[in-house]
């Protein structure tokens, strides 16, 4: 029997937004409507929905549960008539100092971190892309009144870490049961420092670096792993990594796991508890081989989980905010290598796109970049095809990620873009 490398797949948790049941009508799981007050005319209410809110051409509506709805080549408030609705319900929330109608930490934390996102997009949107300077002036005045609500959002440091810790209210409301058996589960002790459960990376870097710089750095990703011996069989396995004796044990399990940070009053990126997204694989029983070329097992067998935040329900304190992604649930992805266009808008003289053909299945849908058993996004993206040594691996706390995660942040063109903002607003 050959022995097999350590190459667990990590699932590209939070690729996708939006979920629908497949041959199904695509909806929200939140209300646009009231996803902040009960009037569907509050100002929050109807904010989301000009800027977070998209309308396929049969009028269908779709929304997000963790990242909006705007790809690179999205042109969806930078024309008319959707970017003089933004301007418009941007300058009355500017106006009448909308982020004092709603004074809940949580629900200003979340959408502040929606306005950041969307900022980021527009910041990279006349720069990066030249076929697009057209939109220069709506691109400028956009990104100048998100940059004021960002900061009058903002939350102090203390405010930021009394946000509630949705994963361990998820776990306590016993919604899905604390040990594996066949299906989703929330083990309760995943980031316990004593428990069964490591945080693990590559030496060269303590994030997973794809999905850190697909989503902007907003989001702090930690991997952990935990072998059926326990925590001091999986730090031990974890030095093996890239080794030809590292084989994987039976009943070996697997978390990615995706934490929403947000922008404190002084400016600061801070991480926060606010569980975005968990992802799990149980390693049921581990292949006797792998394809040493594509790196897929042959065989096995495998069990598959992942839970994304739902805000309607984080809002209202049920069950941590934390729903369950069906088998069959499909979503946008907005990882490279998979469908990057808008999935609402025309390209060129083509009829506007059905946005519900351009969602992928959920569960599955990583493995055309991970295959079965890979580690990729942990390596470099194609190390398997060029075969290029894995690097070391070593265990951390859960203060390295962030740091590594905001250092990188730091670095990037759109957080100098918001921090001279922030600078022109004092």
């Amino acid at each position: 029997m050959k022995a097999i490398l350590f190459c667990v797949t990590l699932i590209s948790t939070s690729c996708h937004s939006i979920f629908a049941e497949e041959e199904k009508a695509p909806t929200s799981r939140h209300n646009s409507l009231w996803l902040y007050d009960a009037n569907p005319d509050h100002l929050w209410n109807r904010l989301h929905r000009a800027l977070f809110v998209r309308t396929s051409s049969d009028g269908r509506e779709f929304t997000h549960h963790i990242d909006p709805l705007y790809w690179p080549d999205t042109k969806h408030l930078l024309k008319e008539p959707s970017h003089g609705r933004a301007l418009a319900v941007l300058d009355e929330f500017i106006s009448k100092r909308g982020e004092s109608q709603i004074e809940d930490p949580l629900k200003r934390a979340m959408l502040q971190k929606d306005l950041w996102a969307l900022f980021d997009w527009n910041a990279w949107t006349a720069d990066n892309w030249v076929h697009l300077n057209e939109h220069v002036p709506a691109s400028r005045a956009l990104r100048e009144r998100l940059a004021v609500l960002i900061k009058r959002l903002a939350l102090t440091a203390e405010q930021v870490s009394a946000l509630p810790d949705n994963y361990g209210a998820a776990v306590r409301s016993k919604t899905f049961p604390a040990q594996h058996s066949k299906g989703t589960f929330l083990p309760a002790n995943l980031f316990s420092s004593d428990g069964p459960w490591v945080i693990f990376a590559g030496k060269a870097g303590a994030m997973v670096p794809v999905h850190t710089r697909t989503f902007g750095g907003r989001s702090v990703f930690f991997t952990l792993l935990n072998l059926p011996g326990g925590r001091a069989e999986t730090e031990a396995f974890i030095k093996q990594i890239g080794s030809n004796g590292a084989r994987i044990p039976d009943g070996t399990q697997v978390a990615l796991v995706r934490r929403a940070s947000i922008i404190d009053a002084a400016g600061r990126i801070i991480p926060t508890a606010i569980t975005e997204s968990i992802q799990i694989r149980v390693m049921i029983k581990v292949p006797a081989e792998m394809d040493a070329k594509v790196h897929r097992n042959l065989g096995g067998e495998m069990d598959v989980m992942e839970l994304t935040i739902d805000r309607a329900r984080l809002f209202s304190g049920l069950n941590g905010g934390l729903i369950e992604v069906g088998k069959n649930e499909r979503g946008f992805n907005f990882l490279p290598g998979m469908n990057m266009s808008d999935g609402f808008e025309a390209f060129h003289d083509n009829p506007p796109p059905d946005p519900f053909k351009n969602m992928r299945h959920t569960i599955s849908d990583c493995n055309g970049c991970h295959t079965s058993h890979s580690l990729l996004s942990l390596t470099n993206a194609g190390a398997a095809s060029t075969r290029l040594p894995m690097p070391p691996f070593e265990s951390y706390n859960q203060t390295i990620q962030p740091k590594m995660t905001f250092g990188w942040k730091h670095n990037q063109f759109d957080w100098g873009l918001l921090q001279g903002w922030f600078e022109s607003l004092k």
